[in-house]
């Protein structure tokens, strides 16, 4: 019973806090952590750089993200899920320089990392209706009307 309630205010902190905690992890969180990375593994952030390159590991993934959601090529939404996938890759490479790993090891974590970032992306990309939503106000779609 206790394990239920905990869960159940960690989902509703999320639900709350959703718009928030995902431009933190897309802006500030990775950020971080790959300048960190730098600093202490800086040669060795380049090695897996090149035994891993984007487009064998992370453009593979990125592509059944796509066809997943339903993204469509020539949208907005595809170049942000763009920039975030390779935002992914560079946390990925970044954190992988500290520890031993195997390729499959890589490719498991490089998936689940993406699609962190990507279901980031979809929650973050409507900034103006969260805007209206929190200020009460409703959005108009300045593309219906006519002057």
């Amino acid at each position: 019973m206790i394990r239920q309630k905990k869960k159940t205010y960690s989902r509703t902190y999320y639900e709350k806090n959703r718009y928030e905690l995902c431009k933190k992890t897309i802006g500030i969180y990775w950020e971080n952590a790959v300048k960190r990375a730098k600093i202490c593994n800086s040669e060795t952030i380049l090695s897996l750089y090149q035994r891993y390159p984007y487009e064998q590991y992370a453009e593979i993934c990125f592509m059944r993200f796509v066809k997943k959601y339903r993204i469509q090529r020539n949208s907005y939404l595809y170049d942000e899920c763009y920039s975030a996938s390779s935002q992914a890759y560079m946390y990925t490479i970044s954190l992988l320089s500290y520890r031993e790993h195997t390729e499959e090891w890589v490719k498991r974590y490089l998936y689940r990392i993406m699609k962190i970032y990507i279901i980031c992306v979809i929650n973050t990309i409507n900034e103006v209706k969260e805007i209206c939503k929190h200020n009460n106000l409703k959005s108009v779609d300045a593309n219906n009307y006519r002057v």
